[in-house]
């Protein structure tokens, strides 16, 4: 349940970024979790709460994109034979100029 739209990036360009995207008429609902969905007509009728706890409330919609995060899918790729390091949750290890 972010309260951003993209973690780990600079705050002011976090900031601008998400001016920009407003501005294209996209409408984000950061540190909400969907608590029910469901399909009706050609829409989708959400369940919604804060984060931090507090009363429901619902919204339709005609698309809904739900970002989740981001986890490294590199078990298995064959990375170890390369010689390629990871670290304890998969990401490849890198030094301060990203080599």
């Amino acid at each position: 349940f972010l309260d951003t739209i993209t973690p780990g990036i600079d705050k002011e360009v976090t900031q601008a970024f998400l001016k920009i995207l407003k501005k294209q008429g996209m409408k984000f609902m950061l540190s909400t979790k969907v608590t029910a969905s469901e399909v009706v007509g050609d829409g989708v009728k959400l369940t919604l709460e804060p984060s931090a706890g507090g009363a429901a409330t619902t919204f339709d919609a005609d698309v809904v994109l739900v970002s989740t995060g981001r986890r490294p899918f590199t078990r298995n790729i064959g990375l170890e034979a390369l010689g390629i390091e990871t670290d304890k949750v998969g990401r490849i290890k890198v030094d301060s100029h990203f080599q």
